[in-house]
């Protein structure tokens, strides 16, 4: 009786169990793959396809003939790029002649070039660039004007050791040169005096070709300084420039400037160009009389 029982009972079993494997292997893949949410699937795996989308990057340049952009080493063809979210993109500006990069800025900021960075969600960057002073190293508007020019980084201290804020220029009287040379252009007082400079900084001096003495080559013009510690001028290497009428010379410090050149033999020319003022005029008699 028992045994028939457990027969009965196998026999309702096994169709329910076939149609539930049925059931099972029937299921599209899609109806599976619908309970994962989030990334996460009920058997605990990590599906992060659905997480990462694309984000737009906007990017622009300024001034906008100053240079381009190039992305993971293309160059940006337009101002928009898509990035899968999270991914590392590598921005690089690169300048147009006159030019070199200064920042990046907009939805971020950095000095760093290139820029390597993951995105998460749109972004709008430009790549700000400036003028390459260094390459516009032209003479000034003013032929008679002394220019100084200090490059970026430079480390400027006065005699006491604080750091150099304010520079003056005044023009002094000049002192006696050697018996072998001759002045060709005022004296400039550059201050604070005894300020020095790390590196060296540029200074550009005028000369006037015309007032040039006789027997005076323009090529053999030197700028010097003027030494207090033993009473004479000192030539520095320098550059002439005729087409600018300039001589330039790195300088680390400051004192009495002035350009000198070799005497010519077959001229006597003064040692010095001495200087003088007037003020504090007076008529005598303070009333004309006719005639």
């Amino acid at each position: 009786m028992r045994e028939n029982t457990n027969r009965l009972m196998l026999r309702r079993i096994v169709p329910i169990l076939a149609v539930s494997l049925f059931l099972t292997l029937a299921l599209p893949p899609s109806a599976a793959d619908a309970a994962c949410r989030g990334g996460l699937c009920p058997a605990g795996g990590d599906d992060d396809s659905d997480r990462k989308v694309q984000v737009n990057i906007t990017l622009s340049v300024v001034p906008e003939e100053a240079g381009i952009i190039e992305v993971n080493g293309d160059e940006l063809e337009t101002g928009v790029f898509e990035a899968t979210q999270g991914d590392i993109v590598v921005l690089e500006a690169l300048p147009a002649s006159g030019y070199e990069f200064d920042h990046w800025s907009g939805s971020l900021s950095s000095t760093d070039n290139p820029l390597e960075t993951p995105f998460y969600n749109h972004k709008s960057i430009t790549a700000n660039f400036v003028s390459d002073k260094d390459e516009a190293d032209s003479a000034p508007d003013d032929e008679s004007a002394l220019v100084v020019r200090i490059p970026n980084g430079t480390t400027a201290r006065d005699a006491d050791g604080d750091e150099v804020t304010d520079v003056s220029v005044d023009v002094r009287q000049p002192h006696d040169v050697p018996d072998d040379r001759v002045m060709v252009n005022q004296v400039f007082d550059l201050g604070p005096d005894g300020a020095t400079f790390d590196p060296p900084l540029r200074v550009v001096l005028p000369y006037d070709p015309g007032e040039l003495p006789d027997g005076v080559r323009e090529d053999e013009l030197r700028a010097a300084y003027y030494d207090d510690a033993s009473d004479t001028w000192v030539e520095l290497p320098s550059v002439v420039d005729e087409d600018d009428m300039t001589v330039t010379a790195d300088v680390s410090h400051f004192t009495e400037f002035s350009v000198l050149a070799p005497k010519p033999e077959s001229s006597a020319l003064p040692l010095t160009a001495p200087g003088f003022s007037i003020s504090s005029l007076a008529i005598t008699p303070a009333e004309a009389q006719g005639g």
